[in-house]
């Protein structure tokens, strides 16, 4: 049995386009294929059609039955579909669509027990900077003790001086009154110019990010531990650091070092 949250669920329903009972566009064969391919199991056993026949049914089933493992590959493999049908010229690009998937991505990552404190470990992996060590420690230490919100803003920071040695190994100096999501536009600019993006859904999504980044500001400086504030929900708090750990994660994959 799988440990998806019930609004985990919901943004996989909508990513995948399951309210009329399909699973985006594939058809049963299609379909079946997919699931054997990515879980190795028969998507037609009666044991996944307790809700029904439909596609949609019969995947809400097998994430009722089978293990997170499982259900990580087969949101790998469609994650994989949607972004070949979005490189096509037939399959729009949305934003709010972009976000949703760096939110399954996500869900993805965590299925897979990979969680957002690791991500940012392995980020820094190469890391002599002590106080880059600190701020991780300060991190691990209250995701561990589920206490998100208590590393709110040191995410918020470390993000800051990541971006800033990014650009400076470019040759980039950036001010330092310049907040987050300018200094992550310069950089994002800097990475189509390196032509390090390869493809123009991952441009988008990075992109739909700067507005997101902005807010971030807003949260940390009014919201979080950074100063005398009302806190953020423990849940929204993990939500948001998971975002930055996934993008941040992804950067360093595509520009190493």
């Amino acid at each position: 049995m799988s440990s998806l949250s019930v609004h985990e669920r919901i943004k996989l329903e909508k990513l995948f386009k399951m309210e009329n009972g399909y699973v985006l566009d594939y058809s049963d064969s299609s379909f079946a294929t997919a699931i054997a391919e990515s879980m190795g199991i028969n998507a037609n056993d009666d044991k996944y059609k307790t809700y029904g026949t439909s596609k949609a049914k019969r995947l809400r089933a097998i994430w009722d039955i089978e293990p997170d493992n499982l259900i990580a590959s087969q949101i790998c493999l469609f994650l994989k579909s949607i972004k070949a049908r979005r490189e096509s010229a037939y399959w729009s690009v949305d934003e709010d669509e972009s976000i949703l998937i760096s939110e399954v991505e996500l869900i993805e990552k965590r299925l897979q027990g990979i969680s957002p404190e690791k991500m940012l470990a392995e980020v820094f992996a190469e890391n002599t900077d002590e106080s880059i060590e600190t701020l991780i420690s300060s991190i691990q230490r209250e995701i561990n003790a589920s206490k998100p919100q208590g590393a709110l803003d040191r995410v918020h920071t470390l993000f800051v001086k990541y971006l800033r040695i990014k650009l400076k190994s470019a040759n980039v100096e950036t001010d330092r009154m310049i907040p987050l999501h300018g200094i992550y536009g310069i950089y994002v600019k800097k990475l189509r110019e390196q032509a390090l993006i390869e493809t123009e859904m991952s441009e988008k999504i990075l992109r739909s990010l700067s507005p997101v980044l902005e807010k971030y500001s807003d949260i940390r400086n009014n919201r979080s531990l950074a100063h005398d504030n009302d806190l953020v929900s423990n849940s929204e708090a993990q939500f948001i650091i998971n975002c930055i750990a996934n993008a941040m994660s992804f950067i360093e994959s595509i520009n190493p070092g």
